[in-house]
């Protein structure tokens, strides 16, 4: 992969979930945890998204790049196949972007693909 100003990358934090025994107040509120051995600890995928802006077209395509939490994440595996999913078969399009605002609607487009991918790990009532 070429190395490009036009090219933007954003990443997931490495982030797990876990299920604990605990005892709730009237409130719902935490008051202690019963028994941290017997917490289940459930890593969250690593998510690569890849923002590549065309100037002249005045468009940008988002490519996606999805790490198991059961393999070791690779910055720049993620990043080859997030770019080549970009130019290829974009997860996103946006067209017509504002002059001044490529970075913001970039950070703002890959940040709301990543909480879409993470949301299928999370419980609904979270």
């Amino acid at each position: 992969m070429r190395e490009d100003k036009n090219i933007k990358f954003y990443y997931s934090e490495p982030l797990a979930i876990c299920n604990l025994p605990v005892v709730l107040d009237r409130s719902g509120n935490i008051m202690y945890v019963t028994d941290k051995k017997s917490a289940v600890i459930k890593k969250l995928p690593r998510v690569t998204v890849a923002s590549v802006y065309d100037p002249i077209a005045n468009t940008m395509r988002f490519g996606v790049a999805v790490c198991s939490p059961e393999d070791t994440f690779v910055k720049q595996f993620g990043r080859d196949l997030a770019v080549s999913r970009a130019l290829e078969a974009p997860k996103a399009t946006i067209v017509g972007i504002r002059r001044g605002k490529v970075r913001e609607t970039s950070k703002k487009h890959a940040d709301a693909i990543i909480n879409t991918y993470l949301s299928k790990y999370v419980p609904a009532n979270f």
